[in-house]
């Protein structure tokens, strides 16, 4: 089989108050610029749109065929492929801290993935809720982004386009394009952080390319997932064509549409603003179902034999209800997030890595009340690794 030539067009959104040459930002491949300043503002970002050459394979007999027959015969399906050349729009979200970058051959950036239903505002959700602002105010650098067919990202054919290759291709060329100086700087360490099904996307890359990332967070994410197929039904997942602004989209896009089912799978009482939940809840966003019929032996499931010799720190949290991942408790009776460092990253360098659990918080821990502890965790832990962030 031969990889396939695909071109996503990244839209490239982020807005910031100030100039972007005061920040070393390069606008040269951008189209539109725009700017504007994160939640808190703390940061200042930068849009525009380049192209992005990538390569990806598109499974098609499998999906056929698990969307027409038994789905308990999965399993008995093989993967047939077909090559795709296309450019897709892909939103994206470039902030710098407010007070400039620091000058330095280790500087750092983090690529924030979102998870399912999600998107990027998951990461500056609202003030307080912003980690964007307070890895600015440490100084950091972040990239975030709409997976293909989630937010403002475009959305092509949910079954046999929006699919986890092309998930893990698209975030492979970003990185290629922070350390390649697309941005302005060049970054010499890239620091993957995933939230959920983005935490998956983040290790199938690692999977793939092992050097793309000098460490990993995973949040919402444990190897060995106990409730997601519960967490699917409780969200009434349904088609997003009922839905007065994505009535657009074509079959295959779905929707949570449970207020109560979102959440017992995001959020754990008494540990959230109901105010957070609403908007929360009024903001969900679409689900392919080609990223949801996953084949048994894709690459997005990770490659243990890889993960396992993978060396460079990993921090992994978890909300102590979530029930997305763990069901009722991440720490009865065993501490989840431990045991996927011990599982998935049996190599990673113990001096620096680490399991955090986030006391009282369900699977969307950085929209509960304590989220302020649970980016600090984070942000300290960054910084613990010595590069200048």
């Amino acid at each position: 089989m031969r990889p396939s030539s695909q071109v996503f067009l990244l839209s490239l959104v982020a807005l910031a108050g100030a100039s972007p040459m005061s920040h070393n930002i390069s606008t040269t491949l951008f189209k539109n610029v725009a700017f504007t300043l994160s939640k808190g503002e703390a940061a200042s970002c930068v849009t525009g749109e380049i192209q992005i050459p990538i390569n990806s394979l598109r499974v098609t007999d499998f999906v056929l065929n698990v969307t027409t027959t038994d789905p308990n015969r999965i399993l008995d399906f093989s993967e047939g492929t077909a090559l795709i050349q296309k450019t897709y729009g892909i939103w994206v979200k470039y902030c710098v801290p407010s007070s400039g970058l620091p000058s330095s051959v280790d500087r750092a950036v983090q690529i924030l993935t979102h998870g399912g239903t999600l998107d990027h505002t998951y990461w500056d959700f609202a003030p307080g809720y912003s980690y964007v602002d307070v890895a600015a105010r440490a100084g950091m650098v972040t990239l975030s982004y709409d997976r293909l067919g989630t937010g403002l990202s475009e959305h092509p054919d949910p079954l046999l386009e929006v699919q986890t290759p092309a998930s893990v291709e698209v975030l492979h060329q970003l990185v290629t394009m922070l350390r390649s100086g697309s941005f302005g700087p060049q970054f010499s360490k890239v620091i993957g952080v995933g939230h959920s099904i983005g935490s998956k996307a983040t290790e199938a890359v690692i999977s793939k390319y092992p050097s793309d990332f000098d460490a990993i967070i995973h949040t919402g994410y444990a190897y060995e997932n106990a409730a997601g197929a519960g967490s699917v039904v409780a969200t009434g997942l349904g088609s997003a064509k009922d839905v007065d602004h994505l009535k657009h989209l074509p079959d295959g896009y779905l929707v949570p549409k449970s207020a109560e089912g979102i959440h017992i799978c995001f959020f754990k009482y008494p540990n959230f603003d109901t105010k957070i939940l609403s908007q929360t809840v009024r903001h969900m966003q679409t689900q392919s179902m080609g990223e949801m019929l996953i084949p048994p032996s894709s690459s997005f499931w990770g490659n243990l034999t890889v993960t396992n010799s993978y060396r460079s720190p990993v921090l992994v949290i978890l909300g102590e209800h979530d029930y997305v991942v763990c069901g009722q408790s991440c720490v009865t009776p065993q501490n989840l997030a431990a045991q996927t460092l011990d599982t998935a990253y049996a190599s990673a360098d113990r001096n620096l890595s680490e399991a955090w659990i986030s006391p009282g918080a369900g699977h969307n821990c950085h929209t509960h009340l304590n989220a302020p502890d649970v980016s600090a965790e984070m942000v300290n832990w960054v910084k613990n690794l010595g590069w200048n962030t």
